[in-house]
């Protein structure tokens, strides 16, 4: 007995714990990682758009990129981005306000509309209820678009308001302060990417007209040419469509196209304006036109690609083209590209020795060529483009085949 009292006094003695510190709520804790992790995801999504929107591209890819980005990063449903047109006083959408008259809307920056009242003041409108707003019964300019909410930024560029990015439907409840922070911050970039994307456009037309001008220059010597280039041109980025290619690719098709036969300026008249079939030795000479044209173009800088388009664009997959007579894996695809327009527009354009072939029968010996004269890929890509034509003609196929 003496032990068990002696046992129970010293358990009484034993200090007791201390209560526990109450753990946080877990739902509360989950709820804030969830937020952190959502503000992380947000500004991670910020830095990859302002990597994307520096690729250089056209402006139509350029938006859809934007559209899409933005769409991720501000939880809406719909973007639109509007340019200013300072000849209109005017808000549109699209890459020149000539192309887009006829299927986007020319929004006048007034007080009248949503659209053109974020640009009349140059101020961020967060539209909570638009359906109630005056300005959105006055002049619609979201097509069939069930608004609920908007949000309406400015792009400045030097001071003036060059557009607007318009964020319609949020997908929670309305828009947030850190969705009208994220928007703000993104219209800074997209200000000045817009700036210099339409400055880059402009150079670059520039350029491009006087490439027209230097083919002009072949025009003066040789009428057949002139038309030729031209159409050169257009079958090269019909073909181009069907393949591949990035947006720079395609530019410099397009100027290699225009002048793949420059090099013709060095070859004599006597040769060049000829009105009938050239003679072995002419046609030896006529065959280093791809060279010259290397050589003229040769001493401007960066325009490489454009440069072995020019000298190449007689060369076969099979090594027996000209001048260099090099094979398939050596032929550029710019070159490779020009070789099938060039060669089906020559099949089918009138000499004063010969009447052209039919479209469609030079289709067919484009087709029966490929692997040999053309290259196989670059063929595939001319066969889809052709039937996408108007001189594709289905019920003739078999008769032109059997000729060719």
């Amino acid at each position: 007995m003496i032990i068990i009292f002696y046992l129970e006094e010293r358990v009484k003695k034993v200090p007791q714990p201390k209560p526990l510190l109450a753990l946080p709520d877990k739902t509360g804790q989950d709820a804030e990682l969830c937020e952190l992790k959502r503000k992380v995801e947000h500004y991670q999504e910020l830095m990859n758009f302002s990597e994307s929107i520096f690729v250089p591209s056209s402006y139509e890819d350029l938006e859809k990129r934007i559209k899409s980005k933005t769409k991720k990063l501000v939880q809406c449903e719909h973007v639109f981005v509007y340019r200013y047109s300072e000849i209109d006083k005017a808000l549109y959408r699209g890459d020149s306000i000539n192309i887009v008259r006829a299927n986007s809307p020319i929004i006048p920056v007034d007080q009248e509309s949503i659209e053109g009242s974020c640009a009349y003041h140059g101020a961020l409108l967060h539209i909570v209820d638009a359906k109630s707003d005056i300005r959105f019964k006055r002049s619609r300019y979201t097509g069939n678009i069930d608004c609920r909410n908007m949000l309406l930024v400015p792009l400045f560029s030097q001071g003036s308001v060059a557009g607007i990015i318009q964020a319609i439907n949020s997908k929670t409840p309305t828009f947030t302060d850190e969705d009208i922070y994220l928007l703000k911050v993104l219209s800074n970039q997209l200000a000045s990417v817009m700036e210099n994307h339409g400055l880059f456009e402009k150079v670059h037309n520039q350029f491009f007209q006087i490439c027209y001008a230097l083919s002009e220059a072949i025009i003066k010597k040789d009428t057949y040419t002139g038309g030729h280039t031209k159409r050169v041109t257009v079958f090269s980025e019909m073909i181009a469509k069907e393949l591949p290619l990035t947006f720079q690719e395609m530019r410099d098709l397009k100027l290699a196209a225009v002048l793949h036969d420059i090099g013709k300026i060095g070859i004599e008249d006597r040769i060049l304006k000829k009105q009938f079939r050239l003679n072995q030795e002419e046609f030896e000479i006529m065959k280093q036109h791809p060279r010259l044209g290397g050589e003229i173009l040769g001493h401007v800088k960066g325009l490489d690609s454009i440069v072995e388009g020019v000298m190449y664009h007689h060369e076969r997959p099979d090594g027996k083209g000209y001048p260099y007579g090099i094979k398939e894996d050596k032929i550029p695809m710019i070159a490779q590209i020009i070789s099938v327009a060039d060669s089906f527009d020559a099949m089918i354009s009138n000499r004063p020795y010969r009447r052209g072939l039919p479209p469609m029968e030079a289709y067919q010996e484009i087709i029966a060529h490929a692997g040999t004269q053309f290259v196989a890929s670059v063929v595939d890509g001319f066969e889809r483009a052709f039937k996408k034509s108007h001189m594709y003609q289905s019920g003739q196929q078999k008769r032109y085949k059997q000729a060719a």
